[in-house]
């Protein structure tokens, strides 16, 4: 999960200022030191190393050619270039750019697509064998027959075929969640915070990306060919 940057008030106008002057009209909470620390550390440190980590992901996996391993390496591109986006949004704009902020979700539910597909190729190319004509499935002893030796059906196919409605069931339970109007305002080492998110931030990423997530997943289709 992406770690959460502290919102900076600063009195101006426009976006920026309907931002800012809500520093006045939401509650004050104090945060211990220790919560001080950890919002430091997670956004100026641990965010830094992550986002180091992914690029050298990418670098280790460059000339790699397996599916799964080329879906992960672009899953850590989008991921790297979604934080970036958020850091330019933080640092350059103190939070106040819809453009930035909607790069940086998109790059997170492209990077999270990615990833995801990346690991059901890992499962069924290393693990499962389903895809692969030639090679026994790890669920012949569960299914009893299997559709590569016999006229029958494929049990894990049609597992799949209630397990994918029901994700997108869980998927299209997040848009119709209440909207998050929760912020408090505080200080972190003598600085004025404010943490809440704008409801146009949270309906791009409750409205928009659980539909795409669900729909733009070709592996799960795919297991159902």
């Amino acid at each position: 999960m992406d770690a959460e940057a502290p919102r900076r008030p600063k009195a101006t106008t426009g976006i920026a200022g309907e931002r800012r002057r809500s520093w006045g009209s939401f509650p004050f909470r104090k945060s211990p030191p220790i919560e001080q620390a950890i919002a430091v550390l997670s956004y100026f440190f641990i965010k830094p190393i992550y986002m180091l980590l992914s690029l050298v992901v990418v670098a280790v996996l460059w000339k790699n050619t397996a599916t799964d391993l080329v879906a992960l390496r672009w899953g850590m591109i989008s991921f790297f270039l979604g934080e970036s986006a958020c850091a330019v949004n933080y640092f350059g704009f103190k939070e106040t750019s819809y453009l930035w902020e909607y790069l940086h979700g998109a790059g997170m539910f492209v990077s999270f697509g990615f990833i995801t597909y990346a690991v059901l190729e890992a499962i069924d190319a290393r693990i499962l064998g389903l895809s692969d004509s030639q090679r026994r499935c790890a669920a012949t002893r569960l299914c009893g027959a299997c559709i590569k030796q016999a006229d029958v059906p494929c049990g894990l196919q049609r597992s799949f075929y209630l397990l994918i409605p029901a994700l997108m069931v869980i998927a299209m339970m997040i848009p119709l969640a209440d909207w998050h109007d929760n912020s408090y305002n505080t200080v972190i080492f003598g600085q004025p915070y404010n943490y809440g998110h704008l409801r146009v931030e949270q309906h791009m990423r409750t409205g928009i990306a659980p539909p795409r997530r669900w729909s733009c997943s070709p592996r799960r289709w795919r297991f159902c060919c």
